[in-house]
């Protein structure tokens, strides 16, 4: 499948406005009355099929303008009316299996429609028909634009930060070392994590020169804030959900470490001692999170079991040992089933392999850390409740955790088999950079292939047969040779996100950088512009076939920038072109010259990059002044060829 062409009506920056994104044929729109639509088309004698890649692949599209000219608000009305909630209809054109179809948003499950204008269509010499599917759509922004979320799958910064700062209402913080903006950097480097320990990691890495974690990682744990009083932990019988069978025992564990912590022989800031109490930490912060998502709901707050004789067979068990109790022998009775003696009890929701086996790798790691005494721990730091392993381990904990997550999201799931229920639940493990840093640029590339990442798993459940992907300015802080890497990337890397999924996808991207326009198909490319609309109102509009540039599929980039859409008034930034400015009010004053002016002028010059601009203005400074600075420049640029000619002569024979 792919999207052809959408019309907008009106939604507050376009105006009845026909985008094409790429096809065999340019789709035209014109409005008839308040719901009916006349469609034309001509053909595009350009067009290549199949032209960006695998056949999951169906096109790659670009939107391009100056800031301020609408390409945000094009990639959300576009989502929006996929989704159907846009209150005012734009209409998608698509194609599948050479049959043409139009698109006025995904039905809703409750009503028929959830966008409330519906057009009519009238195709002039060609047919058309309504698709009945629904189509998926993913949003990447790396910007803080302070937007609402857009529907769909949104992985902006935007969205991603709202998520993981509102996990740090939840999160008690025993140290400044977990402050909101940390909590989002930890939270982020875990979706990093995630990617590089991927197998679609690959490709990035053969292409780009990214750093990898070397030896050791720093990863911290958190309590949830519903957990934890100023007196210590919060008795759990106090808590309204949560099984209250469950309670109990929980309450009999955290009593259990608070008397194993207070009754330990020896010295409190011995090695054993600070592992020890991380131990008892970490199953803290494990029990916080079991206890945080039984509270969502109280499915099971009578349905819990216990076996009757459990406080006599925990009696003599550390606060660890009657964990794994806990997590062994825990049950439920299923809903809507008569609660008695010989009521049939069904394995409790609280993921059983995946819970022991993350605490198990934890405190096999713990035990392996390494410190010279007591006060050289560089390995751990009980401080910060910290911990520094290798990145082999870091690894298993990163998978173990995901897997521990992706099993209790489901806990409420055996209770309400008739429907869909699954919350997310946030990491309790932060991970984060410790032998190196990433720079801006290696942060903006990992942040948008891990962030894409996420949402794999959502795509392959979705059962869409087409996705739109959209990225909008996702190459922001790529350096230049990264830029001309974009595209090629995309088309590698992308599909392997939709591979599994049984669908097609195609990318629409927005930028103001030529370097990846120049991989773009011309007829691919949306050129956007603002006009005066009406009174003071700027609106926004796509440039006509005459305002728009002629070439940018393998154009040079020169000749992209030399385009006054791209670049008005010269090549040279303002700042240098006010000084060249001047030097040349100052060449052509003949009564001033002063000499400390002078002096200024002919460095000026010196450091002028561009040789004719340079030439010229010592030639006008060389008649000022009677000197021969234009002889010296051109000297300068003679030895600089014999140089370049010598290279050349020397690489040949060698």
């Amino acid at each position: 499948m792919r999207f052809l062409a959408y019309y907008i009506e009106d939604n507050g920056f376009f105006q009845n406005q026909t985008v094409n994104f790429g096809g065999s044929d340019y789709y035209y729109f014109k409005k008839k009355d308040e719901y009916k639509l006349e469609v034309t088309r001509k053909p595009n004698k350009y067009f290549i099929p199949n032209f960006y890649g695998p056949d999951i692949l169906t096109n790659v599209s670009a939107i391009a303008g100056a800031n301020g000219t609408g390409k945000t608000s094009l990639l959300v009305d576009i989502i929006e009316c996929i989704s159907g909630t846009r209150r005012s209809s734009g209409i998608l054109i698509l194609e599948k299996n050479n049959t043409i179809y139009y698109f006025q948003g995904n039905k809703d499950p409750d009503t028929k429609f959830s966008n409330n204008k519906r057009w009519e269509i009238e195709p002039i010499e060609f047919t058309i028909e309504e698709l009945t599917e629904n189509i998926g759509s993913v949003y990447y922004s790396p910007h803080l634009d302070h937007r609402e979320g857009v529907p769909g799958f949104d992985v902006s910064l935007d969205k991603l930060l709202y998520d993981d700062l509102e996990e740090e209402r939840d999160t008690t913080r025993f140290t400044n070392s977990l402050n909101p903006m940390k909590l989002h950097q930890t939270n982020n480097f875990t979706r990093q994590l995630a990617y590089i320990n991927s197998d679609i990691s690959n490709e990035l890495y053969k292409s780009f020169r990214l750093p990898k974690p070397l030896k050791r990682l720093k990863i911290s744990f958190s309590v949830r804030q519903n957990f934890y009083t100023d007196s210590g932990y919060r008795e759990l019988k106090s808590f309204d959900n949560f099984p209250s069978a469950f309670s109990e025992i929980l309450d009999k564990i955290l009593t259990k470490i608070e008397y194993e912590r207070a009754n330990r022989r020896g010295s409190q800031f011995s090695i054993a001692a600070q592992k020890e109490r991380m131990k008892h930490y970490i199953l803290w912060s494990i029990l916080s999170v079991i206890v945080a998502v039984g509270e969502r709901e109280n499915s099971y707050l009578n349905e819990g079991r216990m076996p009757s004789d459990f406080e006599k067979s925990i009696k003599d068990l550390s606060a660890i040992e009657t964990f794994f109790y806990f997590i062994n022998e825990h049950w439920y009775i299923p809903p809507g089933k008569v609660k008695n003696k010989n009521s049939k009890l069904t394995p409790g929701p609280i993921p059983k392999k995946e819970t022991t086996d993350l605490i198990k790798r934890i405190f096999d790691v713990i035990d392996r850390l390494q410190a010279k005494n007591e006060y050289q721990t560089s390995e751990f730091d009980w401080n910060n409740k910290c911990i520094y392993p290798n990145i082999e381990d870091a690894k298993d904990l990163q998978q173990l955790e995901a897997a521990f997550r992706e099993k209790l999201k489901k806990y409420y799931q055996p209770a309400f088999i008739s429907r869909e229920y699954s919350t997310d639940v946030s990491p309790f493990i932060h991970f984060e950079w410790f032998d190196r840093t990433p720079s801006s640029g290696e942060n903006a590339i990992l942040n948008l292939f891990s962030r894409l990442l996420t949402i794999k798993q959502k795509i392959e459940l979705l059962k869409n047969k087409h996705f739109i992907l959209f990225l909008d300015e996702a190459d922001a802080g790529f350096h230049p040779q990264w830029k001309k890497k974009y595209i090629d990337i995309l088309t590698k890397i992308s599909p392997l996100l939709f591979e599994k999924a049984d669908c097609t996808f195609q990318i629409i991207f927005t930028t103001h950088d030529p370097f990846s326009l120049s991989d773009i198909l011309n007829y691919n490319i949306i050129y956007l512009d603002q006009k005066k609309g009406t009174g003071v109102k700027e609106i926004c509009t796509l440039l006509s076939e005459e305002e728009r540039p002629t070439n940018s599929f393998a154009a040079n980039i020169s000749e992209l920038l030399s385009n006054s859409f791209f670049i008005q008034e010269g090549l040279i930034g303002d700042f240098s072109q006010n000084k060249i400015k001047e030097a040349i009010d100052w060449l052509n004053n003949k009564k001033d010259k002063d000499l400390e002016k002078a002096r200024y002028i002919e460095t000026l010059i010196w450091n002028i990059g561009e040789p004719i601009v340079k030439n010229k203005l010592g030639e006008m400074y060389d008649e000022k002044m009677h000197q021969n600075v234009q002889v010296r420049i051109i000297e300068s640029q003679i030895e600089a060829l014999e140089l370049q000619k010598r290279d050349i002569i020397n690489s040949k024979q060698t």
